[in-house]
């Protein structure tokens, strides 16, 4: 079974590059552009792991999706990615699991993901 992750950000390169690191790390990846089209996604079906900008159409909607995220009946992971590390300081609070600034280090998104959803897989079996 592949991982399942939604990729949402509203710059379409930086989507498309994330969702095909994951993909080559073995995920079933899909990107949307906005807080609205990741919230329609996450209602519809379970992901596994959603990636969120911080500031799409509005200065913080990527907290939009985490909050909405964390209200699934399968919870996510959720990690933000954002060149707005001030906008982003209160990451915790909105349930997100981890944050990391643009320009992101590949391998160290790709050691949190693998960590946190193992974290998650434990806490599911426990």
């Amino acid at each position: 079974m592949k991982w399942r992750a939604l990729v949402v950000d509203d710059e379409d390169a930086i989507a498309a590059t994330t969702a095909a690191i994951l993909e080559t790390d073995g995920f079933e990846a899909e990107t949307v552009s906005s807080a609205r089209q990741a919230k329609q996604m996450l209602a519809a079906s379970p992901y596994d792991l959603v990636i969120t900008d911080l500031k799409m159409e509005t200065e913080t909607a990527g907290f939009e999706v985490a909050e909405f995220a964390a209200k699934q009946p399968i919870r996510p992971v959720v990690i933000m990615v954002s060149a707005y590390a001030a906008l982003g300081a209160e990451w915790q609070s909105h349930r997100i699991d981890s944050f990391f600034q643009k320009p992101t280090n590949t391998a160290a998104l790709l050691a949190a993901i693998a960590r946190l959803l193992t974290k998650r897989a434990l806490k599911t079996a426990a």
